[in-house]
């Protein structure tokens, strides 16, 4: 089988953060280091060694990166200083871009004016709509918008049901089918070529939805700061897709809410919050040695946005049985309202939460292809 090399797929590699190959003479210490390098998918020196060659199809076919879960052995072990950890978390970066057809991660993620960017437009738009929404469905004029104090439940009055329904559905569903589209494109890359059957598909479906709701593997990474970091990383993602059952299946659109309905609620709450609010401290003081040595924009964005989400919602929640407060809880609505959606258009299809879904999936075409090997 041929292969073409591209002499510039390396600068277009570190676009997306740093890569550093020259450190690297492939003596072969990370991926003996690494607990989750393992057969036919070693890391982190064989993707170096494909970037460095050039061999973007070998790239776009490699899942490794997706397997790292960032705990950093490989970089302490690495007798050059190469910092593979850092490769890593790149190389998953520029995957996500090649994933998305629409070229909006590529944009996003190589660029951090474009990518910081992107947020506070789609926050500002959301604010636009939430006016107009007064505007032609509440009846508010633009001056009484501001100085008017609205008792909650204007937010949604008659009618109003129907409206943020469908929006909600739209900024949960649009990125969901983006992901989807993702990891077809990941699948097509990564299968392209391989000799495996039908049955390994299915058997492999349990791998997929274990690390779907567990992240299991990085419980692998031995040292006691990555064992912690599990918890809270596994407090953000179940946080995550709790909410996101609730606001598909379960959310009652009133503002007394069943009880069912708020517990799960609390329950989500907490886990985004908590795990983004450790994600933080730990990055800003640089916890946990290797782990948080050093940080992109990108890694802050989630955890950012998290925090955001769950602290606004917490005061919404309480400041809305208060009379005098009603104001005060309409605008800190409007802000949860845009930082949600910046968080769901952008962030969830385009960023690094992006990796919450590619990862399992990551890891459930690598069973496959371990599952056909063994059979043959």
């Amino acid at each position: 089988m041929e292969y073409f090399l591209n002499p510039k797929l390396l600068k277009e590699i570190r676009k997306y953060g740093k890569f550093d190959v020259k450190g690297c003479y492939n003596c072969g210490t990370c991926p003996v280091m690494c607990n989750l390098s393992k057969d036919f998918a070693s890391f982190p020196r064989r993707p170096i060694q494909y970037a460095l060659l050039g061999s973007k199809e070998h790239i776009l076919k490699s899942i490794e990166s997706f397997l790292c879960h960032d705990c950093g052995d490989c970089s302490i072990a690495c007798p050059r200083e190469a910092e593979p950890r850092l490769s890593m978390a790149t190389l998953r970066r520029y995957l996500i871009a090649k994933y998305d057809f629409t070229k909006i991660a590529s944009k996003i993620l190589s660029s951090k004016v474009a990518g910081i960017l992107s947020y506070f437009i789609v926050a500002i738009l959301s604010f636009f709509l939430i006016f107009l929404y007064h505007y032609f469905n509440v009846k508010l004029s633009p001056s009484e918008f501001f100085p008017t104090s609205m008792p909650v439940e204007h937010i949604l009055p008659e009618g109003g049901f129907r409206i943020l329904y469908g929006y909600t559905l739209f900024v949960v569903l649009f990125p969901i089918l983006i992901l989807l589209i993702g990891v077809v494109r990941m699948g097509y890359f990564t299968m392209k070529g391989e000799k495996v059957t039908f049955g390994s598909y299915i058997v492999a479906l349990y791998e997929l939805i274990i690390n779907l709701f567990t992240q299991k593997e990085m419980i692998k990474c031995e040292k006691t700061e990555s064992k912690v970091r599990y918890v809270f990383h596994l407090m953000m993602a179940l946080g995550c897709l709790l909410m996101l059952v609730i606001v598909l299946f379960l959310l009652n659109w009133k503002i007394n809410t069943n009880p069912v309905q708020r517990i799960l609620g609390y329950l989500a709450t907490f886990g985004m919050l908590v795990g983004s609010g450790y994600v933080l401290i730990a990055r800003m003081i640089k916890a946990g040695g290797e782990i948080y040595k050093e940080s992109e924009w990108q890694d802050y964005a989630l955890p950012v946005l998290l925090f955001l989400i769950s602290l606004s919602g917490i005061f919404v929640h309480i400041f809305r049985n208060f009379e005098n407060l009603e104001m005060l809880t309409h605008y800190i609505n409007a802000f949860h309202v845009a930082v949600v959606t910046s968080f769901l258009l952008i962030e969830l299809p385009f960023g690094k939460l992006a990796h919450l879904i590619y990862r399992p999936f990551a890891i459930y075409f690598y069973k496959v292809k371990e599952i056909s090997l063994r059979g043959r």
